[in-house]
C-alpha cells in the first residue's frame, strides 16, 4: 500500500496510486531588465509561483462508489490541507484539490481517476522543527533545505526595553520601537515575531515594527543575525524554523 495521507487521514485503503507528477520545480518566473546601450538583459530575481502535483488512481472492489464519496470527502475539505506521501516521510505539502479532475468508471468494481494538488506555498515543508543557536547578541541559523525560511522568534522580556533589533547581514533590520522612546515592552511580556506573516505581537496583541523596517528571510546555508536591545540589553531570544525543499 502506497501511504498518502491528507489531513492526517490515510487513504491509502481507499485507493491505488498509479503515478504522481510533482514536476521538477513549482512554476518560475523571473524579472530582469534590458540594458539602455548593451545586448541582453540584467538578471534581477527569480519568484516561484505554486506547484501543481497531478495525482493518477485506481479504485476496485465491491463498493467503489462508496469509496469514491469517502475520497471526496476527504479531499474537498474547505481551506488549505496537509498531504503526506510515502516516500517522503519527513515532509509535508499544504494545498488544495483544484484545477482538472477526471473520474472513468471502466466496470462496477474498477474505475481510475485523476486529481490536481495545487500548493500555493510551492516547497515541500519539513515535518521537524528547527531552531536557531545563540550565541552572544547572534542568532546562528543552519538552513540545510534548498528554499529561504522566515523563522518565528519568541522571548520573555527579563526587563523593560524601548527597542529591539534583529539585523541581517544584507543590511535590513526588523526594528519595534526607538532607542530615545518609551518603553514599548516591559518585564515578563511575552514577545512573538512572525517573519512570515511579518506580525509582532506583545502578550499576544498586534503591534506594529517600525515603518522603515524591511523583513528578511535566511536563505539555505549558515547565516548570523544579530539581535539589539536598547543600551546594548540583549534579550534571551529563541528563534525556531521549517526547512523546506523545492
Amino acid at each position: 500500500m502506497f501511504i498518502f495521507k491528507v489531513n492526517g487521514q490515510e487513504l491509502g485503503d481507499l485507493l491505488i496510486i498509479n503515478n504522481i507528477d510533482f514536476g521538477f520545480s513549482p512554476s518560475i518566473s523571473t524579472t530582469s531588465k534590458k540594458y539602455a546601450l548593451a545586448d541582453g538583459e540584467r538578471f534581477i530575481r527569480r519568484r516561484f509561483g505554486k506547484r501543481v502535483i497531478k495525482v493518477k488512481f485506481t479504485l476496485l472492489g465491491d463498493r467503489i462508489e462508496k469509496s469514491k464519496i469517502a475520497l471526496q470527502r476527504a479531499l474537498l475539505v474547505p481551506g488549505l490541507s496537509r498531504f503526506e506521501f510515502g516516500y517522503q516521510p519527513g515532509v509535508y505539502y499544504e494545498g488544495i484539490v483544484a484545477g482538472t479532475t477526471d473520474y472513468n468508471l471502466i466496470t462496477f468494481r474498477y474505475s481510475e481517476g485523476s486529481f490536481e494538488i495545487h500548493c500555493f506555498n510551492p516547497f515541500a515543508i519539513s515535518k521537524t522543527e528547527k531552531a536557531a543557536r545563540r550565541e552572544s547578541n547572534k542568532l546562528i541559523f543552519n538552513n540545510e533545505g534548498t528554499a529561504p525560511v522566515y523563522p518565528i522568534y519568541k522571548f520573555t522580556a527579563g526587563k523593560a526595553y524601548k527597542m529591539i533589533s534583529f539585523t541581517h547581514p544584507n543590511g535590513k533590520v526588523v526594528q519595534y520601537g526607538y532607542e530615545n522612546g518609551p518603553a514599548v515592552i516591559n518585564t515578563n511580556d511575552l514577545v512573538v515575531f512572525d517573519s512570515a506573516e511579518n506580525k509582532l505581537t506583545v502578550n499576544g496583541e498586534r503591534k506594529y515594527i517600525n515603518a522603515a523596517s524591511q523583513v528578511f528571510s535566511i536563505q539555505p546555508g549558515i547565516t548570523e543575525v544579530a539581535i539589539l536591545g536598547d543600551d546594548n540589553k540583549i534579550p534571551v531570544v529563541e528563534a525556531t524554523f521549517k526547512e523546506r525543499w523545492i
